[in-house]
């Protein structure tokens, strides 16, 4: 048999195209459709084609439309237009609402909190208080015909079917009475025409229903139904609000005669919204709902008597608000009683949404249990996120009472997982909820603090950082204590996309039994690595994902690679140490004393390796380790020998999984130290799972890792993935498939994107259970490229693309504080756009101690938000953020790398270039700091290219090439062609500029690069330019030091008459008494008297030995020897041994070449650091 074609199964509409069928009832079908002209969905209502012979119903069709028409109102659902179908049946179009029914809510969140129920329904009320005053009565007022839908923040609620009413005083039969019975008021049921009491009847039920999350009458049968509403029993309220004036409102609102009913929605509205519900709990308590029927029958009347108990393991959330006056304010002690009970219902209605029981409040504290009365095995997971959110809402709203109150909120919390005694009908207590509670003592405000227990149930889904605090607290039943840092990015997307989550991977199965089957082999032993590779939006992450799902009792250390993080040396290494064992700056004195039990343990030497540790993790040195009389590339020897074995400790107890992705934006130093871990032979049970784009070259030994490369999803892979985001039972037309599949080349992340764009313009319709490209006569305008259908999804949140292209700006991760200071939006605003693009898959939240996060879902999403801005408007915002940056950094204190960097990009974003290249180069001398080398040749690339848009400037771009030369000789040498290219460069730049005083230590640096590069001839060109600028600006010391060594190259070339007679100029402008002596503001690496006195001396023992003086040649040679073995003279070694040979003293040569050859790399470190005093003395 022939299937149906599109025309059969929907009917035609000259201006709407039918996606999908609603829902179909007696009278009418609903159905999903698209407004062609403007592509905006729309709810088409369809009166049925076999009962239109029917008058009557004709007529109640028509009195629908005019009804709807004449209502307007926020919380009820919009008429938008009325017309007849080409067969000429009548339809209604209304707002087409996104959201799910109150039945389908409360079917998911059960009981809602209080606050939340009295805000729904309070929208509901006021839809029927503007009804009622048109004289319009619903009729059938039930979940079903209440959409819970939320555009923004927060839900709202919209009434739907309105239709069905009827005016006031219409006459109609008891068989045609409208309603469902467990929501019609008792009149209805008798057949009297309804009212609107009747209305105001449902109503109360629905409130009731709302809070207790239960209907109030819930009868196996309809004839139970009717018996519950006729009875002249009154309807049962639940007890946990007797008392209060919702009671007495509701009784009048449920009595059974309409006579004695309220009937004012108007009144109602106002006196609902005039209660204070702060003493009620937000929800039904546990025991009210384990609380057996009166009527119910028991099976055992002992059962009843017999105290059953059972252990349970509970996860305990403790909570300490305090609401704090600022010095200077006297803030009323009424308001902060009212502020702190406030809070703590909001933090109560929080635990509440993700499933906690609140135990009780008292003062200042709360208590909520995870795993009673039902337990999950998401119990301690859902706590931590609960004290996360909490912390989150409770830091903005203490920045708006600081703002408008002068008050602010401290929050402290701790979790703590132990068993508990349950008993029948009683909440728990015990020594599990007392050690949660007394933990909070020893909380810092605005931290999370949480048991050894709890860390390790969280563990996967939080990171974590250990607590030195609590080691001497033996009053504590607990071992180890942590604070909770943020979220794990995995878990952040799994939460969030929990359908997206759940869904099956497709085409990848090879991929991940090939690490899993690695990951088996671990527990022999033996360390596997695996890389996985693949273009942009190929499902690498996604894979890691699900190879983390299959790996239980392991270690996981964790982190990202970001581009904002590539020169910043050793990052994702040292904040996976840092988290670690909690050395963070506010550990303060414990930093000393856990590293020496940490660096003992790994067998290091304490006097040599704490301070480079120190000086790694930011922290001051101390009398007892002082800083490292070491060069750079020793320390960095010890640095990562020492991170190596801190690394090793953290996967001692239990094999581990190293989780790194995105390597092509690692850090030259970071890929260097993971290179030499890989090439490790120790035999530990670890494993290294790593995934990179395609580009990326790991240059590590073939033997040692596996490679997956990841490609295209084949067409069945492709089917299978597209089907099951369609629905359950859903298929592809053939035609449709092979559309996508070459439109996306098989990438996943752009299938599921493109997807969603055919499903959201109405392109792709559903056919029965078939999906098909709509054939309308025209081709959709499908994106060709990813970019462009990323574009096209942002042009989707409308106003909310202002705030992706604004959070972009920040960078992939982003603080929700600092895009509210940089916003030129409300906060509000601000809210809403976030939560928008949120709902559309382009950014995650993701929560920390410090506030909430979002990370865009995709770097692509990040790139494309960022690239659609215009010109200006980009300008104007990095200027925005580089303020807010600006504002937030110590001028007094050293600021950290990653802070200077992130500032340069957004200044240089801004146009002011001069400024960015001056934070550019901060960060470059601090990176040098830290042997940094590698990292910081691509900076001083970036500051040369962006020095190229200002004006010339040669001393600032002196100052940046004497940096980048001074890394190229640490990291290439000496005789590198980039070493000679930049020498030339720089000595052209000081032919261009006048003789100052402050380029002359520079150019006697230079003179010594080129000299160990082996050109004399160049180190003779700089010396006599040198020279002359040196007496023209009357500096005597250069004009002896650059005299000298001018005379010894003459003398080397066996100029002897010339260099004679230069080296007698520098003879007769030598006075003992007056450069023997150091400036005190001088730094100890600019040329000194002992340098100038040892170029003389061996210069005459050279001359002397030209022109047979022997005797006083030996005594200027043991002089040099003397000076070359000092502190002071070891960059002057090359000189000396030079000097030595000439005047024959062959045996003191030898053993200073060989002194030369042992400290060249040292030698190159220290004239780094005289380039950092010269650059500086240039800026």
């Amino acid at each position: 048999m022939e299937e149906p074609s599109m025309h059969d199964q929907f009917p035609f509409m000259e201006y709407y195209h039918i996606v999908e069928l609603l829902c179909d009832g007696a009278h009418s079908s609903v159905y999903k459709a698209v407004q062609k002209a403007t592509r905006q969905y729309v709810a088409i209502k369809l009166i049925k084609g076999n009962l239109l012979s029917e008058k009557q119903l004709q007529e109640r069709f028509e009195r629908e439309v005019r009804i709807c028409a004449e209502i307007n109102h926020p919380y009820i659902v919009k008429l938008l237009d009325t017309g007849y179908t080409g067969d000429n049946m009548p339809f209604v179009v209304f707002e087409y609402i996104a959201g799910i029914t109150l039945k389908q809510f409360l079917q998911q969140e059960g009981a809602i909190n209080l606050p939340l129920a009295v805000e729904l329904m309070g929208q509901v009320l006021d839809a029927l208080a503007c009804a009622h005053s048109m004289s319009i009565v619903h009729r059938d007022l039930k979940p079903e015909n209440i959409m819970i839908t939320q555009p923004g923040a927060r839900p709202y609620a919209k009434v739907l079917d309105f239709g069905i009413g009827a005016f006031t005083g219409d006459s109609f039969p008891v068989d045609n009475a409208a309603g469902t019975p467990a929501y019609c008021a008792p009149e209805q049921l008798r057949g009297e025409p309804p009212s609107t009491r009747s209305d105001i009847y449902a109503w109360g039920l629905l409130l009731t229903e709302c809070i207790t999350g239960t209907p109030v009458f819930r009868g196996i049968t309809t004839a139970a139904v009717y018996e519950g509403q006729l009875s002249p029993d009154p309807v049962p309220l639940p007890d946990f609000i007797a008392g209060h004036p919702l009671t007495a409102l509701l009784q009048r609102v449920l009595e059974k005669k309409a006579v004695n009913r309220a009937g004012d929605a108007h009144l109602l509205l106002q006196e609902l919204a005039a209660m204070d519900f702060m003493d009620l709990p937000l929800v039904a308590p546990v025991d009210a709902l384990l609380r057996p029927s009166n009527t119910g029958t028991m099976d055992n009347m002992l059962a009843w008597n017999y105290d059953k108990r059972e252990k349970r393991l509970i996860t305990v959330l403790s909570i300490k608000l305090d609401v704090l006056g600022c010095r200077g304010s006297h803030p009323e002690e009424e308001l902060l009683e009212e502020l702190q009970h406030r809070q703590l219902s909001a933090c109560a209605a929080i635990a509440t949404r993700f499933g906690g029981f609140v135990k009780g409040m008292m003062a200042d504290h709360l208590l909520i249990y995870f795993g009673y009365p039902q337990a999950t095995d998401n119990d301690a997971r859902m706590a931590c996120r609960t004290a996360l959110e909490v912390l989150e809402d409770m830091q903005q709203y203490s920045i708006t009472l600081y703002e408008q109150k002068k008050v602010m909120l401290e929050t402290r919390q701790t979790m703590h997982t132990g068993t508990i005694i349950s008993r029948r009908n009683r909440v728990p207590e015990g020594i599990t909820a007392n050690t949660g509670f007394k933990l909070l003592h020893y909380t810092p405000a605005d931290r999370i603090l949480v048991t050894d227990t709890t860390a390790a149930l969280i563990g996967t889904f939080a990171e974590l950082e250990k607590n030195h605090g609590m080691t001497d607290e033996e009053c504590l039943p607990v071992q180890e204590t942590f604070y909770v840092l943020k979220e794990r990015r995995a878990e952040a997307f799994s939460q969030l996309y929990s359908a997206a989550a759940n869904r099956s991977m497709h085409g990848r199965t090879a991929a991940l039994d090939t690490i899993i089957r690695h990951f088996e082999q671990v527990a022999a032993g033996r360390r596997k690595v695996i890389l996985v590779t693949g273009d942009a939006g190929i499902g690498k992450s996604r894979l890691l994902l699900e190879a983390r799902k299959k790996m239980t009792a392991v270690t996981l250390i964790e982190r990202r690679c970001l581009p904002e993080h590539r020169h910043i040396a050793l990052f994702p290494f040292i904040e996976i140490i840092r988290q670690y064992y909690g050395l963070y700056q506010h550990a303060g004195a414990w930093v000393v004393p856990l590293l020496e039990r940490l660096l003992s343990v790994a067998g290091c030497d304490l006097t040599v390796t704490l301070p480079v540790m120190l000086s790694c993790f930011g922290f001051p040195f101390t009398d007892k380790y002082p800083a490292l009389q070491a060069g750079p590339a020793d320390q960095k020897k010890i640095l990562f020998q020492a991170l190596r074995k801190c690394m090793g400790n953290i996967s001692r107890k239990k094999k581990y999984v190293l989780l790194l992705e995105d390597l092509q934006w690692m850090d030259p130093s970071s890929r260097e130290f993971l290179a030499g871990m890989i090439a490790e032979k120790e035999e530990e049970g670890g494993m290294f799972l790593l995934s990179a784009r395609t580009e990326f070259m790991p240059g590590w030994d073939a033997t040692s890792f596996t490679r997956l490369q990841l490609g295209p999803l084949d067409i069945c892979a492709v089917r299978r993935m597209i089907e099951e985001q369609l629905g359950y039972g859903k298929k592809i037309a053939p035609a449709s498939l092979h559309y996508v599949m070459r439109h996306t080349d098989g990438v996943p992340f752009f299938i599921e994107e493109l997807l969603q764009l055919l499903l959201a313009e109405g392109w792709l319709v559903a056919v029965r259970d078939t999906y098909h490209l709509m054939d309308d006569g025209r081709q959709p305008g499908v994106p060709l490229t990813l970019k462009e259908l990323l574009h096209a999804k942002l042009d989707q949140t409308g106003s909310a693309r202002e705030t992706a292209q604004l959070a972009a700006t920040i960078g992939r991760e982003f603080s929700s504080r600092l895009l509210m200071k940089v916003a030129m939006k409300e906060v509000c605003s601000v809210w809403n756009d976030l939560q928008m693009l949120t709902a559309a898959d382009i950014i995650v939240p993701l929560r920390t101690e410090k506030g909430l996060w979002y990370v865009f879902r995709h770097m692509l999403f990040c790139e494309v938000a960022y690239d659609s801005q215009p010109a200006p408007v980009r300008e104007q915002a990095h200027a925005r953020i580089a303020e807010e940056l600006i504002a937030v950094i110590d001028p007094d204190g050293q600021p950290d790398v990653l802070a200077v960097n992130t500032l340069a990009q957004h200044l240089y974003g801004a146009g002011n270039v001069a400024a960015a290249i001056e934070w550019l180069l901060t960060g470059i001398q601090q990176l040098i700091s830290t042997s940094a080398n590698r990292e910081c040749i691509p900076l001083c690339e970036q500051a040369l290219k962006w020095l190229r848009e200002l004006p010339a400037d040669h001393i600032t771009e002196l100052a940046i090439r004497q940096y980048l030369l001074s890394n190229l000789v640490i990291v290439d040498g000496y005789g590198a062609t980039t070493v000679g290219e930049q020498l030339d460069i720089m000595y052209r730049l000081y032919e261009q500029l006048p003789a100052q005083e402050q380029l002359l230590p520079g150019m006697f640096i230079y003179t010594s690069y080129y000299a160990m590069r082996g050109d004399w001839k160049m180190a003779a060109m700089v010396a006599q330019r040198l020279c002359q600028q040196a007496l023209a600006l009357q500096d005597i010391k250069y004009a002896i030091v650059s005299s000298v060594f001018l005379g010894l190259q003459l003398f080397n070339d066996g100029r002897f008459t010339e260099a004679a007679a230069v080296l007698e100029k520098a003879l007769a402008l030598y006075d003992p008494a007056s450069q023997d002596v150091r400036r005190r503001d001088e730094p100890a690496t600019v040329v000194g008297a002992g340098s100038v006195r040892n170029d003389w001396d061996a210069a005459i023992a050279a001359m002397e030995i030209v022109f047979r003086h022997y005797v006083t040649a030996e005594s200027r040679v043991q002089d040099c020897l003397r000076f070359v073995n000092s502190s002071d003279g070891q960059q002057y070694i090359t000189e000396t041994y030079r000097l030595l040979s000439l005047a024959g003293a062959g045996k003191q040569a030898y053993a200073i070449a060989r002194k030369y050859l042992a400290l060249s790399q040292q030698m190159a470190e220290k004239q780094q650091m005289m380039v950092m005093q010269r650059v500086h003395c240039l800026r």
